[in-house]
């Protein structure tokens, strides 16, 4: 079982004796077992002192890991024991799992259900579970999208584009990151294709890519009459490269996981004219795990 991620509250105190003063910088890095120490600062004296190196990274396994400290041309090693805590998840992928939302727009509601099923998609080496959705399910399913997790990662694989551009691109992405604080940022590796405008039918080649951010870490968000806990918010951004480095929002999500619960709302707003626009809001109002 993978425990919690450490902070910078988990430290470790090594004695070393000092030769020359100076700023110092050491590692363990390559992570071991997931986690690394590091820590760096300016020694005023010679002689002996103490360091203390802060902890990072989530642990995979339980058990006791050797790790090397490196500084200039020296080094050391220590132990460290990490003990098994129960996975949190959330996005659950467990067969049979199941959401029912509340979709609200500006023309009124509707109700779609998505559930895990049991068959699994391979690609690239990876197996991915497979969600579908139905907004009738008497009329049947269809395919939500292929995901996968791999300790505080959560992969999402299947047209990058979403449908945006005219030729699908089959690719992955990182869409929630449970390990990292508030504000943290990443992106996809870049897509492109081409694109038919629906009013004037003039194709034209675009570069995009997909921008996330963590808004808000272990948070209360009420949805409907339920108060979920231990939220984290996610904004998901489709990007348009309109420069060397210059990239402009076209859409994004605003994406609620509520811990063992996955996910509870979803929020999509286009910005490409400017203005901020609500296109639809997706409210779970009911939940089952397995």
């Amino acid at each position: 079982m993978a425990g919690t991620a450490l902070t910078a509250a988990n430290t470790i105190t090594l004695n070393v004796t000092v030769t020359t003063v100076g700023t110092w910088s050491v590692t363990t890095a390559p992570a071991v077992n997931g986690i690394t120490f590091s820590g760096s600062g300016t020694f005023a004296a010679t002689g002996a002192q103490t360091i203390i190196l802060a902890g990072s990274g989530t642990p995979t396994a339980a058990g006791t890991n050797t790790f090397t400290v490196t500084g200039g041309t020296s080094a050391c090693t220590f132990q460290c024991t990490t003990t098994a805590v129960a996975i949190s998840d959330y996005f659950p992928l467990t067969t049979n799992s199941n959401w029912s939302y509340d979709e609200i727009t500006s023309t009124g509601v509707d109700t779609f259900l998505s559930k895990v099923i049991l068959q699994t998609l391979v690609s690239g080496g990876n197996t991915y579970h497979i969600i579908l959705y139905s907004f009738d399910a008497a009329q049947g399913f269809d395919t939500l999208g292929y995901y996968r997790r791999s300790g505080p990662n959560y992969y999402e694989w299947g047209d990058m584009s979403y449908g945006g551009l005219d030729n699908p691109v089959r690719g992955e992405f990182i869409f929630l990151k449970d390990d990292q604080p508030a504000n943290t940022k990443w992106t996809s590796t870049t897509f492109s294709g081409p694109a038919t405008d629906p009013n004037t039918g003039v194709t034209s080649n675009f570069t995009l890519r997909w921008e996330m951010t963590i808004v808000q870490k272990d948070v209360n968000l009420t949805v409907g009459s339920t108060n979920y806990t231990n939220v984290i918010q996610v904004k998901q951004e489709l990007q348009l490269q309109t420069g060397p480095t210059i990239w402009t929002p076209l859409i994004y999500y605003q994406n609620y996981f509520a811990r063992d619960k996955g996910l509870v709302k979803q929020e999509r707003v286009d910005v490409y004219t400017g203005t901020p626009v609500v296109i639809w809001t997706d409210n779970v109002k009911r939940l089952v795990i397995y």
